[in-house]
């Protein structure tokens, strides 16, 4: 389940770690100050990415690579002027 060679953007592990907090979809949309709608496609958007069937899937996903979207993310905030993308390496 899921391709272990991803470019994740920091939007997308902010999202990947408040779904592996069980987080719904408004709450993810309040605390990153986004739109509802604006949280479900970035949710499709990683289904594609990582090559899923669904939000469950992705919901599964995000709760077993937690603490590497946590170190990625951490990574990508350390570095404010890294790119917007980054290189999953396998790391996830």
């Amino acid at each position: 389940m899921g391709s272990n060679n991803n470019h994740f953007t920091k939007r997308e592990l902010e999202i990947l770690l408040l779904i592996s907090e069980c987080n719904k979809n408004r709450n993810i949309a309040n605390k990153l100050c986004l739109s509802h709608h604006t949280v479900e496609t970035h949710k499709s958007n990683l289904i594609k990415k990582l090559k899923l069937k669904n939000t469950t899937e992705l919901a599964f996903y995000a709760v077993a690579n937690k603490e590497k979207i946590k170190l990625q993310l951490e990574d990508i905030t350390a570095k404010p002027n890294s790119a917007e993308n980054i290189d999953g390496g396998g790391a996830i």
